[in-house]
Protein backbone atom coordinates (compact mmCIF):
# COMPACT_ATOMS: atom_id res chain seq x y z
CA UNK A 1 0.00 0.00 0.00
CA UNK A 2 1.67 3.34 -0.68
CA UNK A 3 1.10 6.09 2.10
CA UNK A 4 1.76 9.55 0.95
CA UNK A 5 3.79 12.28 2.41
CA UNK A 6 1.49 14.00 4.21
CA UNK A 7 0.25 10.60 5.61
CA UNK A 8 3.84 9.79 7.26
CA UNK A 9 4.50 13.40 8.63
CA UNK A 10 1.23 13.13 10.89
CA UNK A 11 1.65 9.61 11.70
CA UNK A 12 5.47 10.89 12.63
CA UNK A 13 4.19 13.53 14.99
CA UNK A 14 1.64 11.60 16.97
CA UNK A 15 3.88 8.52 17.26
CA UNK A 16 6.98 11.35 18.37
CA UNK A 17 4.54 12.78 21.02
CA UNK A 18 3.23 9.65 22.21
CA UNK A 19 6.32 7.29 22.13
CA UNK A 20 8.85 9.93 23.17
CA UNK A 21 11.01 9.17 26.41
CA UNK A 22 12.87 11.39 28.83
CA UNK A 23 16.31 12.55 28.64
CA UNK A 24 18.04 9.30 28.83
CA UNK A 25 15.89 7.20 26.20
CA UNK A 26 13.36 5.44 29.12
CA UNK A 27 9.59 5.43 28.86
CA UNK A 28 7.88 7.33 31.11
CA UNK A 29 4.25 5.70 32.47
CA UNK A 30 1.95 7.98 32.94
CA UNK A 31 0.22 6.45 35.75
CA UNK A 32 3.72 7.30 37.60
CA UNK A 33 2.50 10.49 37.80
CA UNK A 34 1.79 12.40 41.37
CA UNK A 35 -1.66 12.06 41.54
CA UNK A 36 -2.04 15.15 43.51
CA UNK A 37 -0.85 16.95 40.22
CA UNK A 38 -5.03 16.58 39.28
CA UNK A 39 -6.77 16.83 42.73
CA UNK A 40 -4.32 17.35 45.12
CA UNK A 41 -5.40 21.32 45.40
CA UNK A 42 -9.27 19.83 46.37
CA UNK A 43 -10.09 20.55 49.73
CA UNK A 44 -12.48 20.01 52.65
CA UNK A 45 -16.13 20.72 51.49
CA UNK A 46 -16.29 19.04 48.25
CA UNK A 47 -14.09 20.42 46.09
CA UNK A 48 -14.14 21.08 42.22
CA UNK A 49 -12.76 17.60 40.50
CA UNK A 50 -13.05 18.41 36.95
CA UNK A 51 -9.96 18.58 35.37
CA UNK A 52 -8.25 22.58 34.94
CA UNK A 53 -5.22 23.30 32.52
CA UNK A 54 -4.71 19.87 31.60
CA UNK A 55 -8.07 18.77 30.17
CA UNK A 56 -7.34 21.83 27.87
CA UNK A 57 -4.22 20.11 26.20
CA UNK A 58 -5.63 17.26 24.11
CA UNK A 59 -3.47 13.97 24.14
CA UNK A 60 -2.62 12.78 20.55
CA UNK A 61 -3.27 9.04 20.29
CA UNK A 62 -3.84 6.26 17.30
CA UNK A 63 -6.95 5.60 16.60
CA UNK A 64 -8.03 1.60 17.33
CA UNK A 65 -5.64 1.67 20.05
CA UNK A 66 -6.14 2.39 23.71
CA UNK A 67 -5.46 5.97 25.01
CA UNK A 68 -5.65 7.60 28.19
CA UNK A 69 -6.36 12.24 28.34
CA UNK A 70 -4.76 12.21 31.66
CA UNK A 71 -7.94 13.32 33.01
CA UNK A 72 -9.19 11.41 36.05
CA UNK A 73 -12.19 12.77 36.06
CA UNK A 74 -12.97 10.93 32.46
CA UNK A 75 -13.85 7.58 31.93
CA UNK A 76 -13.93 5.37 28.40
CA UNK A 77 -11.16 7.43 27.23
CA UNK A 78 -11.32 7.00 23.47
CA UNK A 79 -9.12 7.85 20.57
CA UNK A 80 -11.10 10.08 17.81
CA UNK A 81 -9.91 12.19 15.19
CA UNK A 82 -6.49 11.45 16.71
CA UNK A 83 -6.59 12.82 19.82
CA UNK A 84 -8.06 10.91 23.05
CA UNK A 85 -11.04 12.10 24.56
CA UNK A 86 -13.03 10.25 27.71
CA UNK A 87 -16.70 10.27 29.19
CA UNK A 88 -16.46 13.79 32.12
CA UNK A 89 -18.18 12.62 35.19
CA UNK A 90 -17.93 14.65 38.86
CA UNK A 91 -17.15 13.21 42.53
CA UNK A 92 -19.02 15.26 44.91
CA UNK A 93 -20.92 13.89 48.21
CA UNK A 94 -21.55 17.55 49.14
CA UNK A 95 -20.05 17.04 52.84
CA UNK A 96 -17.93 19.99 53.92
CA UNK A 97 -15.62 17.00 55.25
CA UNK A 98 -14.42 14.83 52.78
CA UNK A 99 -12.16 15.81 49.93
CA UNK A 100 -14.19 14.40 46.71
CA UNK A 101 -11.55 12.61 44.07
CA UNK A 102 -12.07 10.85 40.79
CA UNK A 103 -10.23 7.84 40.56
CA UNK A 104 -10.20 8.03 36.85
CA UNK A 105 -12.26 4.75 35.61
CA UNK A 106 -15.56 6.10 36.68
CA UNK A 107 -15.26 5.72 40.46
CA UNK A 108 -14.71 8.15 43.14
CA UNK A 109 -12.54 8.35 46.35
CA UNK A 110 -13.42 10.52 48.91
CA UNK A 111 -10.98 11.11 51.79
CA UNK A 112 -12.09 12.15 55.24
CA UNK A 113 -10.31 15.99 55.51
CA UNK A 114 -7.73 16.24 58.66
CA UNK A 115 -9.95 17.44 61.79
CA UNK A 116 -12.85 15.70 60.73
CA UNK A 117 -14.62 12.52 61.43
CA UNK A 118 -16.93 10.88 58.85
CA UNK A 119 -19.44 8.62 61.13
CA UNK A 120 -23.05 7.61 60.13
CA UNK A 121 -22.87 10.29 56.85
CA UNK A 122 -22.29 12.74 59.65
CA UNK A 123 -19.71 15.27 59.21
CA UNK A 124 -17.64 15.81 63.14
CA UNK A 125 -15.32 17.61 64.30
CA UNK A 126 -12.57 16.47 66.43
CA UNK A 127 -13.79 16.23 69.91
CA UNK A 128 -17.34 16.21 68.86
CA UNK A 129 -19.66 13.58 71.12
CA UNK A 130 -22.38 10.89 69.85
CA UNK A 131 -25.63 13.09 70.78
CA UNK A 132 -27.21 10.04 71.82
CA UNK A 133 -24.28 8.25 74.00
CA UNK A 134 -21.88 11.37 75.36
CA UNK A 135 -19.53 8.55 76.39
CA UNK A 136 -18.55 8.10 72.08
CA UNK A 137 -16.75 10.80 70.61
CA UNK A 138 -14.80 11.59 66.99
CA UNK A 139 -11.70 10.99 67.86
CA UNK A 140 -9.70 11.53 64.47
CA UNK A 141 -6.13 9.84 66.27
CA UNK A 142 -8.47 6.72 67.17
CA UNK A 143 -10.77 6.26 64.02
CA UNK A 144 -12.31 8.90 61.65
CA UNK A 145 -14.82 6.84 60.32
CA UNK A 146 -16.35 5.12 63.27
CA UNK A 147 -17.04 6.24 67.11
CA UNK A 148 -14.26 5.93 69.76
CA UNK A 149 -14.85 6.03 73.62
CA UNK A 150 -13.98 8.97 75.45
CA UNK A 151 -11.57 9.63 78.35
CA UNK A 152 -12.79 7.55 81.32
CA UNK A 153 -14.39 9.64 84.20
CA UNK A 154 -15.32 12.45 81.62
CA UNK A 155 -18.85 13.85 82.27
CA UNK A 156 -21.92 12.22 80.50
CA UNK A 157 -25.73 12.47 81.01
CA UNK A 158 -27.49 8.89 81.13
CA UNK A 159 -31.10 10.43 80.44
CA UNK A 160 -32.11 9.98 84.15
CA UNK A 161 -33.00 13.02 85.79
CA UNK A 162 -32.68 11.55 89.34
CA UNK A 163 -28.83 11.20 89.27
CA UNK A 164 -26.29 13.68 88.23
CA UNK A 165 -22.67 13.73 87.97
CA UNK A 166 -22.84 10.64 85.63
CA UNK A 167 -19.23 9.65 84.14
CA UNK A 168 -17.88 7.40 81.15
CA UNK A 169 -16.53 4.32 82.22
CA UNK A 170 -14.01 2.33 80.48
CA UNK A 171 -15.82 0.85 77.74
CA UNK A 172 -17.84 3.69 76.71
CA UNK A 173 -20.58 3.28 78.46
CA UNK A 174 -22.50 6.63 80.66
CA UNK A 175 -22.67 5.32 84.22
CA UNK A 176 -25.13 6.49 87.12
CA UNK A 177 -23.42 9.16 89.29
CA UNK A 178 -25.02 10.02 92.20
CA UNK A 179 -28.72 9.86 93.39
CA UNK A 180 -30.75 13.56 93.07
CA UNK A 181 -31.86 15.06 96.30
CA UNK A 182 -35.43 16.31 95.56
CA UNK A 183 -36.60 17.22 99.15
CA UNK A 184 -37.49 20.86 98.43
CA UNK A 185 -37.64 21.45 102.11
CA UNK A 186 -41.35 21.98 102.36
CA UNK A 187 -43.17 19.63 104.85
CA UNK A 188 -46.26 20.13 102.92
CA UNK A 189 -45.29 18.34 99.96
CA UNK A 190 -44.35 14.36 99.37
CA UNK A 191 -40.81 14.51 97.52
CA UNK A 192 -39.89 12.00 94.88
CA UNK A 193 -38.46 11.51 91.82
CA UNK A 194 -39.48 9.84 88.34
CA UNK A 195 -37.32 8.87 85.81
CA UNK A 196 -39.53 10.75 83.16
CA UNK A 197 -40.13 13.82 84.21
CA UNK A 198 -37.66 14.40 87.29
CA UNK A 199 -38.58 15.99 90.88
CA UNK A 200 -41.90 15.76 91.43
CA UNK A 201 -43.64 16.86 94.89
CA UNK A 202 -47.19 16.51 95.60
CA UNK A 203 -49.25 18.53 98.00
CA UNK A 204 -49.83 16.90 101.25
CA UNK A 205 -52.48 18.42 104.10
CA UNK A 206 -51.95 17.50 108.37
CA UNK A 207 -50.44 20.15 110.75
CA UNK A 208 -47.12 21.79 109.82
CA UNK A 209 -44.59 24.37 111.35
CA UNK A 210 -43.45 27.81 109.39
CA UNK A 211 -40.67 28.41 112.05
CA UNK A 212 -42.24 31.31 113.07
CA UNK A 213 -42.93 31.70 116.47
CA UNK A 214 -45.81 34.87 115.97
CA UNK A 215 -48.25 32.20 113.87
CA UNK A 216 -50.20 29.22 115.46
CA UNK A 217 -52.38 26.21 114.75
CA UNK A 218 -50.44 26.41 111.30
CA UNK A 219 -52.16 23.23 108.34
CA UNK A 220 -50.81 22.50 105.21
CA UNK A 221 -52.96 23.27 101.96
CA UNK A 222 -52.09 23.51 98.68
CA UNK A 223 -48.93 22.16 99.07
CA UNK A 224 -47.70 25.97 101.26
CA UNK A 225 -48.02 26.06 105.43
CA UNK A 226 -50.97 28.05 106.24
CA UNK A 227 -50.61 29.94 109.70
CA UNK A 228 -52.66 32.41 111.48
CA UNK A 229 -51.26 35.10 113.77
CA UNK A 230 -50.57 33.95 117.12
CA UNK A 231 -52.48 35.81 119.83
CA UNK A 232 -50.73 36.93 122.50
CA UNK A 233 -53.38 38.63 124.51
CA UNK A 234 -53.17 36.91 128.47
CA UNK A 235 -55.63 39.21 129.30
CA UNK A 236 -54.12 40.76 131.74
CA UNK A 237 -54.32 44.61 132.26
CA UNK A 238 -50.68 45.56 133.53
CA UNK A 239 -49.07 44.00 130.90
CA UNK A 240 -47.80 44.98 127.10
CA UNK A 241 -48.92 42.04 124.95
CA UNK A 242 -46.55 41.83 121.75
CA UNK A 243 -44.85 39.35 119.61
CA UNK A 244 -41.05 39.17 118.45
CA UNK A 245 -39.90 37.21 116.09
CA UNK A 246 -37.03 35.70 117.47
CA UNK A 247 -39.11 34.69 121.05
CA UNK A 248 -42.92 34.66 120.21
CA UNK A 249 -45.47 36.04 122.63
CA UNK A 250 -43.70 38.54 125.35
CA UNK A 251 -45.79 40.49 128.13
CA UNK A 252 -43.78 43.63 129.30
CA UNK A 253 -45.01 45.18 132.84
CA UNK A 254 -46.65 48.40 132.12
CA UNK A 255 -47.91 51.32 135.10
CA UNK A 256 -50.97 53.28 135.37
CA UNK A 257 -54.80 52.25 135.75
CA UNK A 258 -56.25 48.64 136.14
CA UNK A 259 -59.32 47.12 136.64
CA UNK A 260 -58.96 43.91 139.35
CA UNK A 261 -62.07 42.61 138.09
CA UNK A 262 -63.96 43.50 141.51
CA UNK A 263 -66.67 46.01 140.88
CA UNK A 264 -66.51 46.59 144.54
CA UNK A 265 -63.30 48.27 144.67
CA UNK A 266 -61.92 51.88 143.20
CA UNK A 267 -59.05 52.98 142.32
CA UNK A 268 -56.94 49.86 140.78
CA UNK A 269 -53.63 50.01 140.12
CA UNK A 270 -50.86 48.31 137.78
CA UNK A 271 -48.06 47.12 140.16
CA UNK A 272 -45.38 44.26 138.74
CA UNK A 273 -47.44 43.17 135.93
CA UNK A 274 -50.71 42.62 138.47
CA UNK A 275 -53.75 44.93 139.41
CA UNK A 276 -53.54 45.87 142.79
CA UNK A 277 -57.04 46.66 144.26
CA UNK A 278 -57.81 50.08 145.49
CA UNK A 279 -59.86 51.22 148.15
CA UNK A 280 -63.66 50.10 148.91
CA UNK A 281 -66.53 51.25 147.04
CA UNK A 282 -68.73 53.88 148.53
CA UNK A 283 -72.04 52.19 148.17
CA UNK A 284 -74.00 54.99 151.39
CA UNK A 285 -76.58 56.75 149.26
CA UNK A 286 -77.29 58.83 152.15
CA UNK A 287 -80.70 58.07 152.71
CA UNK A 288 -81.72 55.63 155.84
CA UNK A 289 -84.36 54.47 154.07
CA UNK A 290 -82.25 51.96 152.31
CA UNK A 291 -79.26 48.90 153.36
CA UNK A 292 -76.47 49.64 150.94
CA UNK A 293 -74.91 46.57 149.54
CA UNK A 294 -72.18 45.92 146.78
CA UNK A 295 -72.11 42.80 144.22
CA UNK A 296 -68.69 41.79 143.07
CA UNK A 297 -69.96 41.40 139.65
CA UNK A 298 -72.38 44.33 139.52
CA UNK A 299 -71.31 46.88 141.74
CA UNK A 300 -73.46 49.09 144.61
CA UNK A 301 -77.01 48.35 144.85
CA UNK A 302 -79.67 49.19 147.30
CA UNK A 303 -82.47 47.49 149.18
CA UNK A 304 -85.92 49.48 150.77
CA UNK A 305 -86.29 49.40 154.41
CA UNK A 306 -89.48 48.96 156.35
CA UNK A 307 -88.64 52.34 157.95
CA UNK A 308 -92.29 54.30 158.56
CA UNK A 309 -90.63 57.43 158.33
CA UNK A 310 -89.45 56.49 154.76
CA UNK A 311 -91.62 56.66 151.81
CA UNK A 312 -89.74 54.40 149.21
CA UNK A 313 -85.96 55.65 149.36
CA UNK A 314 -87.54 58.99 150.54
CA UNK A 315 -86.75 60.29 154.18
CA UNK A 316 -89.91 62.02 155.62
CA UNK A 317 -87.85 63.52 157.79
CA UNK A 318 -84.85 64.88 156.06
CA UNK A 319 -83.93 68.63 156.38
CA UNK A 320 -81.19 69.31 154.20
CA UNK A 321 -79.01 70.07 156.89
CA UNK A 322 -75.92 68.08 157.16
CA UNK A 323 -75.44 69.13 160.84
CA UNK A 324 -78.51 67.55 161.90
CA UNK A 325 -79.40 64.14 162.55
CA UNK A 326 -83.00 63.17 161.17
CA UNK A 327 -85.05 60.60 162.45
CA UNK A 328 -88.44 59.90 162.96
CA UNK A 329 -90.67 59.07 166.04
CA UNK A 330 -91.21 55.20 166.55
CA UNK A 331 -94.79 55.52 165.45
CA UNK A 332 -93.60 57.25 162.70
CA UNK A 333 -96.18 60.20 162.86
CA UNK A 334 -93.34 63.05 163.57
CA UNK A 335 -89.32 63.90 162.82
CA UNK A 336 -87.01 64.05 164.99
CA UNK A 337 -83.85 66.86 163.68
CA UNK A 338 -81.38 66.56 166.41
CA UNK A 339 -78.33 68.59 166.83
CA UNK A 340 -74.99 66.49 165.66
CA UNK A 341 -70.94 67.66 165.59
CA UNK A 342 -70.34 66.15 162.46
CA UNK A 343 -67.71 67.42 159.48
CA UNK A 344 -69.34 69.59 157.63
CA UNK A 345 -68.26 71.97 154.68
CA UNK A 346 -68.92 75.84 155.19
CA UNK A 347 -68.21 76.46 151.44
CA UNK A 348 -65.37 78.46 152.49
CA UNK A 349 -62.39 77.20 150.49
CA UNK A 350 -60.09 79.43 152.93
CA UNK A 351 -61.06 77.10 156.13
CA UNK A 352 -60.15 73.68 157.04
CA UNK A 353 -61.31 71.07 159.48
CA UNK A 354 -64.97 72.67 159.43
CA UNK A 355 -67.50 70.93 162.04
CA UNK A 356 -70.95 71.54 163.30
CA UNK A 357 -72.45 73.29 166.11
CA UNK A 358 -75.72 74.26 167.06
CA UNK A 359 -77.07 72.75 164.00
CA UNK A 360 -74.84 74.69 161.74
CA UNK A 361 -71.23 74.40 159.82
CA UNK A 362 -68.85 76.61 162.08
CA UNK A 363 -65.75 77.59 159.90
CA UNK A 364 -62.61 75.83 161.09
CA UNK A 365 -58.82 77.18 160.75
CA UNK A 366 -57.88 79.22 157.96
CA UNK A 367 -56.12 76.76 155.05
CA UNK A 368 -52.33 77.92 154.82
CA UNK A 369 -52.02 78.40 150.92
CA UNK A 370 -48.16 78.91 151.21
CA UNK A 371 -46.51 76.42 148.47
CA UNK A 372 -43.10 76.94 150.17
CA UNK A 373 -42.00 78.69 146.83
Amino acid sequence: MRISAYTLLALCLVLSTACSGDSEGNAVDSNDSDPSDSFGDADAGGAETEDTAEEDVPVPCIVGISCSDDNPCTHSDTCIDSFCKGVPYSCSDERPCTNDLCDGVGGCQFAVSDGFCLIFNQCLIHGDANASNTCQVCDIDENKIGWSKAKELTGCDDGNPCSYGDYCNKKGQCKKGIKTNCNDDNECTQDSCDPLSGCIHIPISGDCDDGDPCTQDSVCSGGTCHSPLAQCNDNNPCTVDTCLPELGCDHQPKDGDCDDGDACTTGDYCEDSQCISGGIAQCNDGTICTIDKCDPLFGCYQILTADPCCAGAVHKCDDGNACTTDSCSDDGTGCINSNNASPCDDDNPCTVDDTCDKGECESGVPNSCNDGN
